[in-house]
């Protein structure tokens, strides 16, 4: 079997080939009429190609046109969208799966970046591996691959240099060249390196290059550069190179000049500690060319694995019924057997102070400092991920001086150990101890058996898929008295059914329509159409309450709803500077005028939009709409902030549109679309729900319950007080004949009862020649995190897919597109009879 091993993995490292994961079919054996001659049907290399194909052309009459090509349906074939610029072809490499004369070759294409202009540079592809018949066994073929030869290691301690040059015993049958040189200075020198050709006893130098000076110590990755003729040798002329005595295990020649023969040549040498690394033509039947790419393959039995889990320690929330302060560091007791990073921390300042963050060793009984950071000056409050970037070593602890915090007499629930200095010692520890304001965020590494992991992977994604994720009331919200929600849009925002809320829940407040005298949340003080106003006041009210927190049965801590909108507006009549964007900054005021009257804390919770349905009838281009939404978001922002001072960002919450697709045009999908790409990339903008969650009265309108209903979705979003997400997806990739996307969240279902049963689930599929697929199936994976798409023919990598994109069936009168798909949160978290799941949001993509 050949000692040369020879892999994918080796030649991208060697010599810097970029293989793409593409499957390229088949190549062409000649020139190809790029016109008409790549089309679906056509037989290339005996191979008869389909549409969305791809296939190399190699062998053009203009090598300009050379590449990799998309086989089309009919007409002009482009290339490849994956081969098709100067920074994508550059060093690019790839195998031929089928062909008569291609399959198993490998080529790249030997230019840079720099070196290639499309259209213009001939693309002239090098041969890297010849064709393989797996049932030829005899035949030669001729590949090139990375060898080495000379010290098999640079070790230091040998101190004799004889003079004399070394030529390596290894020949070079079909030539190659030597591309580096690594080797070990016993004293300062200045080696030549050598290349030889070899006339029967006599060996020649045919190329040599001196490397200069070089320094004691070792020199790795030298560039040498030299062409190595066919039965050709390499070697050095080894001044300053450290040499081992005896032995050279490659073989040695020995010679006291540049030229020697056979009478000056001895294989019992001193071996030079250099290391020629070279790459090498070789020539092989198929049989040892394949025992040469398996034997290449070595896979070692796995028994532990490294798993990385977050890790939360510390208070278990930094409200503030705290009133001492103690001097004393303190760590938490919880080891961290295989280290970590300490990565952020959450501590709530009862008054201005500089804490210190810790990670700990441990010495027998006593704690030491490993790494801190100082946090700088805080002012009293809460402050929340505050960076730190601690390495936690093996078997060590998180721990913090708690200067300025907040503390809690009694018992920490997780235990603490207290010191009067950073290191303490037994005596100096209690468990019993007083608990500081901090929550610490660290990710841990364990070292686990693989039967031990493997059965974790699968209690948690297979077994328990439907775990609830909390919505727990933002502790920035706790100090504040007074809590004020803007409301922005057209006639869903203001409310088109009759309104069902006819009593202000706990004490509510609001706005009639762009009206700025401050009346109680109630119909007809504010309106006789119901809003979504009423529902996140009511929503968030009964959250808060349930995490101990005010009723407002005295009356001194109201939630108040803006209400700013104009019926049938498209969004550039409600941007800055029109009445309705004026209004709505006025309601703030007057919120913010309240508070202070009674004396209390104020905090705005940020903006709702609910708008969208007449831009689609309009036809508002995606850009536009989406350049003018989140134009909005910033100026709200800044100009809220004028009004009402705070340092935290007035964010833009906004409903999906998912009407009226009934219009036929893609206008409203633009939108929608806009809206989804604003939510994912806009610090100032989250997209909270899709609007399908509601029930309609018309086409476009939701009923009296379902404005309440979304009113609590809103509420939900805005009290985290953070950036949301909605269910979306966040990956996708290709399992057999699976479409796999994978969302944001687990406990996925596809729900027929909340809502009706749509077209494969409101799922739409199309391949890379726009040809809509309807021959699939959907379904949950296991895991409860991603859906499958089993589709017949199995897809490719230009296969896209869309949710939503269709008229809901059984929904009438609503007039747009709608889906099954949801997640459990609502499983934990009801309101007034709906099980507040996340639906899925109107979106589409590639695979």
């Amino acid at each position: 079997m050949l000692d040369t091993k020879i892999s994918a993995i080796q030649l991208s490292a060697a010599y810097s080939i970029n293989f793409v994961a593409q499957v390229i079919r088949a190549q062409a054996t000649g020139n190809v009429n790029l016109a008409s001659g790549l089309t679906a049907g056509t037989a290339i290399d005996g191979v008869t190609v389909s549409a969305g194909d791809h296939v190399f052309l190699g062998s053009q009459a203009d090598p300009a046109e050379n590449g990799i090509y998309t086989v089309v349906s009919s007409g002009a074939a482009s290339r490849a969208g994956f081969a098709n610029s100067a920074a994508e072809l550059a060093r690019i490499g790839f195998a031929i799966r089928e062909g008569t004369e291609g399959q198993g070759r490998t080529w790249s294409l030997p230019l840079d970046e720099a070196d290639i202009t499309i259209g213009t540079t001939d693309l002239e592809f090098s041969l890297i591996v010849e064709r393989v018949d797996p049932s030829d066994t005899a035949s030669n073929i001729r590949y090139v691959a990375e060898t080495t030869t000379g010290s098999p290691d640079l070790l230091s301690s040998f101190t004799v240099s004889p003079a004399g040059y070394r030529l390596s015993g290894k020949q070079y049958a079909e030539g190659g060249t030597l591309d580096t040189v690594d080797l070990y200075m016993q004293e300062v020198g200045s080696p030549t390196i050598y290349v030889y050709s070899r006339s029967g006893t006599t060996f020649s130098p045919v190329a040599s290059v001196s490397l200069g000076s070089k320094s004691v110590g070792q020199h790795n990755g030298l560039v040498v550069d030299l062409d190595i003729p066919a039965g050709g040798f390499v070697g050095l002329q080894p001044d300053g190179v450290g040499v081992k005595l005896g032995q050279w295990p490659a073989g040695v020649y020995l010679g006291s000049a540049e030229t020697f023969s056979a009478a000056s040549v001895t294989t019992t040498g001193n071996q030079s500690l250099c290391t020629f690394n070279v790459t090498e033509t070789v020539v092989a039947t198929g049989t040892e060319y394949r025992e040469s790419i398996i034997g290449s393959i070595s896979v070692e039995p796995i028994d532990e694995i490294e798993v990385t889990d977050a890790v939360r320690l510390g208070s278990p929330s930094l409200s503030t019924p705290f009133v001492v302060i103690l001097a004393g560091w303190r760590a938490n007791p919880r080891v961290f057997a295989d280290g970590g990073t300490l990565e952020t921390v959450d501590v709530h300042m009862a008054e201005s102070g500089s804490p210190t963050i810790y990670t700990y060793t441990r010495a027998g009984t006593t704690f030491v400092p490993y790494r801190s950071v100082s946090l700088g000056s805080l002012s009293p409050g809460p402050h929340y991920g505050l960076a730190v970037n601690l390495d936690i070593p093996v078997g060590g602890f998180v721990g913090i001086n708690p200067t300025g915090l907040y503390v809690r007499i009694g018992q920490w629930p997780e235990g603490v150990y207290i010191g009067g200095a950073e290191t303490f010692s037994a005596a100096s520890i209690t468990t019993t101890g007083n608990q500081a304001a901090c929550t610490f965020h660290a990710t841990e590494t364990r070292r686990v058996p693989l039967a031990t992991y493997l059965d974790e992977l699968s209690a948690a994604t297979v077994l328990s898929p439907s775990a609830a994720r909390p919505y727990v009331v933002s502790p920035d919200l706790y100090p504040a008295s007074y809590l004020y929600a803007g409301g922005a849009g057209q006639s869903n925002m203001l409310g088109v059914a009759t309104a069902i809320t006819t009593r202000a829940e706990y004490g509510a407040k609001g706005f009639s329509v762009n009206d700025g005298t401050l009346k109680s949340l109630t119909a007809p003080g504010v309106g006789s159409t119901e809003y979504p106003g009423f529902g996140l006041a009511a929503y968030l009210r009964r959250r808060m309450m349930a995490e101990g927190l005010a009723s407002n049965a005295g009356g001194t801590c109201p939630i108040i709803v803006g209400r700013n909108a104009l019926g049938g507006t498209e969004i550039q009549y409600l941007d800055k500077p029109s009445t309705y964007y004026t209004a709505g900054l006025t309601q703030l005021s007057a919120a913010k005028a309240a508070a202070n009257a009674a004396s209390q804390p104020f905090r705005h919770l940020g903006q709702a939009w609910f708008q969208g349905e007449q831009d689609a009838g309009q036809g508002t281009a995606k850009a536009t709409y989406k350049g003018l939404l989140a134009q909005f978001a910033v100026d709200y922002d800044a100009d809220s902030r004028a009004a009402v001072s705070g340092d935290y960002d007035r964010a833009t919450f906004v409903v999906q549109i998912t009407a009226p697709l009934d219009l036929g045009t893609e206008a409203a999908w633009g939108i929608a679309m806009a809206q989804k790409e604003l939510g994912a990339e806009h610090p100032l903008i989250s997209l909270v729900c899709p609007a399908y969650v509601g029930d309609y009265i018309d086409s476009r309108h939701v009923s009296a319950q379902s404005s309440r209903r979304i009113g609590a979705y809103l509420a939900r979003a805005m009290m985290l007080g953070r950036k949301s997400e909605p269910l979306m997806v966040v990956d996708s990739y290709i399992s057999g004949n699976d479409i796999v996307l994978v969302y944001n969240r687990d406990g996925l279902k596809l729900d027929t009862t909340l809502r009706p049963a749509q077209t494969r689930s409101g799922f739409r599929v199309w391949n890379g020649v726009d040809v809509e697929q309807t021959s699939f199936t959907v379904a949950v994976d296991s895991r409860g995190d991603r859906v499958r798409l089993t589709c017949s023919p199995t897809p490719n990598e230009f296969y896209y897919w869309s949710y939503g994109h269709i008229m809901a069936t059984g929904m009438s009168p609503y007039g747009g597109g709608a889906g099954n798909l949801r997640d459990s949160a609502g499983d934990t978290d009801v309101f007034e009879g709906w099980p507040l799941h996340n639906w899925a949001i109107l979106e589409e993509g590639s695979v």
